[in-house]
């Protein structure tokens, strides 16, 4: 029914105010009061406030149906469940450790250990183990030939841990045989291995005995507590003793994976189960790492071991309740509710396949810092079992894998937000388990941890863009062809030759085509696609190339992962190919055998003159170019920059005027230089001008911001002063940049 008296378009305090007001004589002709301490005034405020505020939460709550604008987390979390995302919690920083036991060394055992040093392969050798046997002679004197005069060497003692060398019979054969010299090579291995065998230290990974399971730590007064990732969960028992998983031998460094954290347990009954959950009274805790076990009572006999289900990431999907050998499987899920309070959720079936008279279920989660677990390069430096182990770790601030494809270390992160949350669903939308579509290829390679862009491309994806290229470029005219190929272009010819060559400049080949123009087509039933590691990552595994060929330049540098292909190349530096093709043969369907192609990488710097909103002193100019190119870094990092898409300047001075409340506008480029300063390669001595950028930026060309604070800060650096203030708002009228 249309409403006549007030509009619809009216939704806050002052417009719903005067509709209200100027209802009045429609209405009644005997309220002709205006008063602000009028009575009916004073309600129509009232009114119009309630109008305000319910205008207000409506707009707001349609925003929290779409997932580009939810802004809550529980309604994002209903949201993306429904295309099946789950939102993440806490997740523990990881980290791979080096332990190494530094033993106190007799001098006997030191002499061993210098042989079992030893290169062969080095051209001293042999007399390099000559001195170090002259230097044992020289201290403990050379065996005689009476037995009265001859001293046991103190390698030998009565410890039966350490075995006869073979052949001997007794110690004092052993003393005898010190004389020979090829003894003494061929044997130090053993006699050192020997030695290592017997003082050992026990290294435990148990669930059930935390305090079995090695922790480690920095010795910063802040520090942040790790412990290596259990590996069984009862401890084994010898003789009333525990078993230890590894040994660690002294001097002999062994890697572990750790887990930053501590672990935690708590017990719970069937009776305190609610709707099958347990919350849990502890929100920080990590949501990959958790295990759950019962212990059933019969007639007032408790069961000897503890039974463990068994973890799954959807309760629903389940439909197996017993493994190979019949025993009963049960499951728990873990999961967080719109109030953002942890719980863990068992099967509806548990109680029907345990039918005894009590359970007793202990919950056993890590204790997590999120993001704030994360560690630099070696920050771990100490055990809590024996000041002797010395400490090294991989800095887990970015991912890491092995040479087997396997993920070594990775950050802790906090739980998602609305925002990350609609980021990463785009990349698991119809990817589970199935790479069909060239979009899906593009949205798995996002989603691998340790790749921070990529992009994908097969020969018929390529014959679509380079199609919609040739259309673009069949419309340009001589003057923008003339304008776009910079010197190199020859003014004199035809309008079609010059289209050609920018074609052939811009169009998507297999590789090498990326490499520089010109190359043959995609291989058959093959895709090529383009990850970036770790925000560019350039160390173990990953490849750039100069932007000079044939002493032609190029207006990009070219970046791709190292591959088994390249020649001469070791298992560490193609293992981020190994990972993402491990990562491939999980899922279901795979059509195209991957390639691994270079992209085109366009570096640039931002330029202009900031103008400001008040005088500021030199220390806070300084303070404001640093949070414009800090805003920036994080703005155009690879996770936010799309492959084939042109950075604009709007989206540039955009952010630069949301990076500080004390910019009033920015004026873009300074001088010659542009508002998006590229790397300059221009050189004079060359044969061939570059051509302009425009001319190579394609579908797998991005765009990388690599200006730093740093590095505005030097006379030397070619891009000094690239992003100044200007004098006029600086109250020394001079700053130092």
């Amino acid at each position: 029914m249309a409403n006549d008296i007030l509009s619809y378009t009216s939704r806050d305090f002052k417009s719903i105010k005067e509709d209200l007001i100027d209802a009045i004589p429609a209405l009644t002709g005997t309220w002709t009061s205006r008063d602000d301490g009028d009575p009916g005034i004073v309600l129509v405020k009232l009114m119009s406030a309630l109008g305000d505020m319910l205008s207000f939460n409506s707009d707001k709550q349609a925003l929290e149906y779409y997932g580009a604008t939810v802004t809550q987390r529980k309604n994002a979390a209903r949201l993306f469940s429904l295309v099946g995302y789950y939102m993440h919690w806490y997740r523990s920083a990881e980290t791979q450790v080096t332990l190494t036991y530094r033993a106190t060394m007799p001098d006997w055992v030191y002499y061993y250990k210098r042989v079992v040093d030893l290169n062969p392969d080095d051209v001293d050798y042999d007399n390099k183990l000559t001195a170090i046997f002259n230097e044992y002679k020289s201290k403990y004197g050379y065996p005689q030939n009476s037995p009265t005069t001859i001293a046991c060497p103190p390698r030998i003692d009565d410890n039966d841990n350490i075995p006869l060398i073979p052949g001997m019979t007794s110690r004092y054969e052993e003393s005898i045989a010190i004389a020979d010299y090829d003894w003494f090579k061929d044997s130090a291995t053993l006699t050192y291995q020997a030695w290592q065998n017997a003082n050992g230290i026990g290294i435990y990974q148990y669930l059930e005995d935390p305090h079995k399971t090695l922790g480690l730590y920095s010795s910063q007064s802040t520090a942040i507590p790790y412990m290596l990732i259990p590996t069984d969960i009862s401890p084994i028992v010898n003789d009333g003793r525990y078993e230890p998983q590894v040994v660690l031998k002294p001097y002999e460094p062994q890697k572990f994976q750790a887990i930053q954290g501590y672990l935690c347990t708590t017990t719970f009954t069937g009776a305190q189960l609610k709707k099958n959950r347990f919350y849990v009274p502890d929100s920080f805790l990590d949501e990959k790492y958790m295990w759950v076990s019962y212990m059933a009572v019969t007639d007032n006999i408790n069961q000897e071991n503890p039974i463990f289900l068994k973890k799954t990431d959807n309760l629903l999907t389940v439909n197996e309740f017993t493994d190979d050998n019949g025993n009963k499987i049960i499951y728990f899920q873990f999961g967080v509710d719109e109030f953002d309070y942890p719980y863990i959720e068992i099967a509806s079936y548990w109680d029907t396949l345990l039918t005894q008279d009590s359970i007793t279920f202990k919950f056993y989660y890590i204790k997590t810092q999120g993001v704030s677990g994360n560690i630099t390069t070696n920050y771990l430096t100490r055990t809590d079992i024996s000041s002797d182990i010395i400490v090294q770790n991989i800095s887990n601030t970015e991912y890491d894998v092995d040479v087997n494809g396997n993920i070594i270390c990775h950050p802790g992160f906090n739980p998602e937000t609305a925002r990350e949350a609609f980021i990463a669903s785009q990349n698991y939308i119809m990817t589970y388990d199935t790479l069909v579509t060239i979009y899906d290829f593009t949205r798995f390679l996002k989603r691998q941890g340790f790749v921070s862009n990529g992009f994908a491309c097969d020969g018929q994806y390529a014959d679509d863009l380079n199609d919609k290229m040739k259309l673009q470029v069949r419309n340009y005219t001589k003057e923008q062809l003339l304008s776009i190929l910079g010197d190199s272009a020859n003014p004199q010819a035809s309008l079609s030759d010059l289209q050609d060559i920018l074609i052939g400049l811009k169009s998507v080949r297999s590789t090498p085509a990326s490499i520089r123009p010109g190359s043959e087509g995609f291989e058959k039933y093959s895709i090529n696609l383009y990850p970036i590691i770790n925000q560019y990552s350039t160390e173990d595994g990953t490849a750039v190339y100069t932007n000079i060929y044939n002493d032609v330049h190029y207006p990009y540098m070219l970046y791709r992962i190292t591959t088994s292909d390249d020649v001469g190349v070791t298992e560490d530096q193609y293992k981020y190919e190994t990972a993402i093709n491990r990562a491939i043969d999980d899922t279901r369907i795979a059509t195209a055998e991957p390639k691994y192609a270079p992209c085109r990488v366009f570096e640039w710097r931002c330029c202009g003159t900031l103008h400001l909103t008040q005088s500021v002193s030199d220390a806070e100019a300084e303070d404001i170019i640093k949070n414009v190119i800090e805003t920036l870094n994080t703005v155009y990092s690879p996770q936010n920059v799309s492959f084939g898409e042109k950075i604009t300047y709007m989206e540039i001075i955009d952010t630069i005027l949301q990076s500080d409340p004390r910019i009033r506008y920015f004026d873009a480029g300074l001088g010659d230089k542009k508002l998006i300063e590229y790397t300059k390669i221009e050189d004079t001595d060359i044969a061939n001008p570059v051509y302009n950028i425009e001319a190579y930026f394609n579908a797998e060309s991005i765009m990388r911001y690599v200006q730093t604070v740093d590095e505005n800060k030097y006379d030397s650096s070619p891009y000094y002063n690239m992003i100044i203030i200007d004098p006029a708002y600086l109250q020394s009228q001079n700053i130092s940049r």
